[in-house]
């Protein structure tokens, strides 16, 4: 009977001290991810052009061609991705919002 009782003793010190030291090392991870590194901006705005013609003409007559910055017209705009928590799905991560300053692309 003295056995059993030390034994379970012997256990329950095991098993909390587990418990204490998983504990302290997710508060330790938790402490290190701040809220900065929790959100990400994933979010990118992609626009789809086209070369306008008649304008790129109207420009090489004119001599005001700068061959770096075509005219160009906006055919669709699509807006992908968004603010990403790092924290969701056990750390997967999930888009939970629209972006805030998505790239252009």
């Amino acid at each position: 009977m003295r056995r059993a009782f030390l034994f379970l003793v012997a256990a329950v010190a095991l098993v909390s001290s587990l418990a204490w030291r998983t504990r302290r090392v997710e508060k330790q991870i938790e402490e290190e991810a701040s809220e900065v590194d929790r959100f990400v901006d994933m979010g990118v705005t992609l626009t789809v052009v086209d070369l306008d013609r008649d304008r790129a003409r109207e420009l090489e007559q004119s001599g005001c061609w700068l061959p770096d910055l075509p005219p160009v017209r906006s055919l669709r705009v699509h807006h992908l991705g968004g603010m990403l928590d790092t924290w969701a799905n056990n750390g997967a991560g999930e888009i939970v919002g629209p972006s805030v300053n998505p790239r252009q692309w």
